[in-house]
């Protein structure tokens, strides 16, 4: 009887298990059309607050490169604007302060180089002087500031991580090594260790990457050198561990970026949600594992000897921590 009740739940078990897979797939993409903004119509606070993060990033990020379009962004600073002036769908204290401060260097970008802005100057003029701004803009780096000293602090390598686009040249294998060596200490799931990081100074290679990432626009067919994080969900078993390769993968990520600042690397990362089709195509431009999932691009090189970034302001930890 025993045996029998065995064999029963080993049945239960293969033949269950994708159901049970289907029910985690069906909450997720759930959880995420509902409160994501794809479904609903209606702003959120957090919905809200992310769009105009991201809007005004690419506005302080076009103020970085070493030749912006001329001018640039007014599509993007009018919808800024206009949100800002619309009661229903006004992000946070602090995230409109960011946004006075970014609309109010956006101006004077395009005032110092003698290119009016019409209407939308006058708009951007209106939001500033609706509140208080918080720091914006760019940050001046020289090739000094990316490698911190021996025996620096945490902290000190956290502040010298910035996300640059302008590089002076790829970076030597040995550099990656280390880098990857140091990234390694990484946490993962029962210490599995299933990153995989494929990398290529190529320029053909290279070339290609830039062209599949839209995010890499304005900068991307300079990018010297390109690096994929990837993990191989081979490692994992059971749909519980669903988002674990996405899980280790960030993690690691971070480490490997800090790593990089470490060796004296400039980078830039990149999230890689993307189509099928165009995955598919970095996969065999990389000749990435069959069972590996692609999770980050970072553009990687040698800094150069002075280039401008984004402040790319922070929320306060009253904005993040919750205690309870």
């Amino acid at each position: 009887m025993t045996s029998i009740i065995r064999i029963a739940k080993k049945i239960a078990q293969r033949v269950g298990w994708p159901f049970c897979a289907l029910a985690y797939v069906v909450h997720d993409s759930w959880m995420y059309a509902r409160h994501s903004g794809m479904l609903s119509s209606s702003w959120s606070r957090g919905h809200c607050d992310g769009v105009m993060l991201a809007a005004c990033h690419v506005l302080e990020k076009g103020l970085a490169f070493p030749e912006p379009k001329r001018p640039f962004g007014q599509d993007l600073a009018e919808f800024v604007c206009t949100t800002m002036t619309d009661p229903d769908r006004r992000p946070s204290d602090n995230v409109a302060a960011i946004a006075r401060g970014v609309l109010a260097k956006y101006r004077q970008h395009h005032d110092k180089l003698s290119h009016d802005l019409g209407a939308l100057g006058d708009a951007i003029a209106s939001v500033v002087e609706s509140g208080p701004a918080a720091e914006a803009g760019t940050l001046g780096l020289s090739s000094g500031d990316f490698r911190p000293a021996a025996g620096s602090s945490y902290e000190t390598l956290t502040q010298l991580r910035k996300s640059v686009r302008d590089f002076a040249g790829p970076p030597a294998q040995e550099q990656i090594e280390e880098a990857v060596a140091l990234a390694s200490k990484s946490p993962s799931a029962c210490n599995r260790q299933c990153w995989r990081v494929y990398w290529t100074r190529d320029r053909e290679r290279c070339a290609a990457i830039a062209d599949m990432h839209s995010g890499s626009r304005g900068f991307g067919n300079d990018v010297p050198a390109w690096i994929a994080v990837a993990v191989d969900v081979a490692a994992f078993q059971g749909p519980r561990e669903r988002w674990a390769a996405y899980v280790d993968g960030g993690m690691f990520a971070m480490s490997l970026l800090l790593s990089l600042t470490q060796v004296g690397l400039a980078s830039c990362p990149l999230n890689w949600s993307t189509s099928p089709a165009i995955d598919r195509r970095l996969r065999q431009c990389l000749d990435v594992g069959s069972t590996e999932i692609v999770v980050m691009l970072i553009a990687v090189g040698l800094p150069p000897d002075t280039c401008e970034v984004p402040v790319s302001a922070r929320l306060p930890v009253s904005d993040i921590l919750r205690t309870r």
